[in-house]
């Protein structure tokens, strides 16, 4: 086990409470300024099993915790005097979250989930392996999600910029820049599968 290795939760949205409670005002007008229902759902589920996960790792009540986005869309928690990121994900009636129980702000979390996608668009932005297996290829896109998200970056980067290759990832162009900048010199990560469900979670060598 890798003592620097995050946090993470992934839950079916079905098993939440979502108790409009747990959201406090901005976050309210936030859930009421999306106009289709399932988006509302997901954002709803997703705040509230950050809030109830990171509630039982700091030992306070899920209501003194707020969930911002800041100018990259990147999620981030205040909770008492704590301010850090974390990352979240949705997919397929499940939601997940993630966080360094050191507080680094560099962690992605990515959910997949198998069903027909179009294998021959994920394969464009996939050079590192050749292989038809549309379980390999969800993955490998996982984890390249789960890299954009640690960067803060999102699918405006193109994917190619990220090769992974022998369980190693490697950056390129602006990518690779911005991990340098970040003084990031390695990312892990850890694939997770579950039925139908593929997830990545990624964070940075200590």
């Amino acid at each position: 086990m890798i003592n620097n290795k995050p946090l993470w939760k992934i839950e079916q949205i079905d098993n939440i409470n979502l108790n409009i409670d747990f959201l406090c005002d901005f976050e309210k007008n936030e859930y009421f300024s999306f106009k289709n229902q399932k988006r509302r759902i997901e954002f709803f589920a997703s705040r509230i099993l950050a809030k109830e996960f990171i509630s039982d790792f700091l030992g306070i009540l899920p209501q003194e915790i707020s969930i911002k986005n800041d100018s990259n869309r990147r999620p981030y928690v205040i909770a008492r005097d704590k301010i850090f990121f974390i990352s979240l994900s949705h997919r397929g009636g499940f939601v997940g979250v993630a966080f360094d129980k050191d507080f680094s702000p560099y962690i992605g979390i990515d959910i997949e989930i198998i069903e027909n996608k179009r294998y021959d668009f994920l394969k464009e932005y996939m050079p590192e392996i050749d292989s038809s297996n549309s379980n390999s290829l969800l993955e490998i896109w996982s984890i390249k999600e789960a890299v954009l998200k640690l960067l803060g970056k999102g699918l405006s980067v193109d994917m190619r910029l990220i090769e992974v290759r022998e369980e190693k990832i490697e950056l390129k162009g602006i990518l690779k820049d911005l991990a340098e900048s970040f003084k990031i010199s390695k990312i892990s990560y850890e694939l997770i599968k579950r039925g139908d469900l593929i997830s990545c979670i990624c964070w940075v060598e200590a």
